[in-house]
């Protein structure tokens, strides 16, 4: 069992949405597996997989319950590289992203050498990777908005990359909570 005491939780620009002197109440909570396997093989650092994110076939939609509510979102994913003859180890990492209608917007994962955090070079048995993020939107969403939200997954080196590599038997998890202060 987990128990995990907060005094304050701040969306990604440093603004305060909740406090001890607030109460939380979550409205919903939903989550999504794959075990689809995600292959990309990649032969030069020009390949358009190489340090962007792509999605990793899971995705979990909701349809929001309350008026300006933000938005708690978990991941986990193994990512594992098969060996080639120049690149026995692979750094990967995942993200989030939500699609509201026509437009996605990334949540978390920075394309590109800088500005993200990239997991630890991976052997072949690969690397288990989970990230969380608190998102509140930057404009207001009434209640009744359907969202989707999309796990991500990205590779910094060159290889084939797997994303629930069949003989460890992984899967990946999404998970959401809608919550109103």
């Amino acid at each position: 069992m987990s128990v995990i005491k907060a005094n304050e939780i701040q969306d990604l620009n440093g603004n305060v949405i909740l406090n001890t002197n607030n109460r939380i109440k979550f409205l919903q909570v939903v989550s999504g597996e794959s075990t689809t396997l995600i292959s990309y093989n990649s032969s030069s650092t020009a390949s358009p997989n190489i340090r962007n994110y792509y999605n990793l076939d899971n995705s979990v939609s909701l349809t929001t319950v309350g008026e300006n509510s933000s938005f708690f979102i978990t991941g986990y994913a193994q990512c594992a590289v098969v060996l080639v003859n120049t690149t026995p180890f692979a750094r990967c990492n995942i993200g989030f992203s939500v699609t509201n209608g026509s437009t996605t917007t990334r949540i978390s994962g920075v394309d590109g050498t800088f500005g993200d955090s990239w997991g630890p070079n991976s052997a072949p048995q690969g690397s288990t990777l989970n990230r969380s993020t608190l998102w509140t939107p930057n404009t207001q969403l009434n209640s009744g908005v359907t969202l989707t939200f999309n796990l991500l997954g990205a590779q910094y080196d060159v290889g084939n990359i797997r994303w629930n590599n069949a003989p460890y038997g992984h899967n990946n998890t999404i998970t959401v909570m809608e919550f109103a202060a």
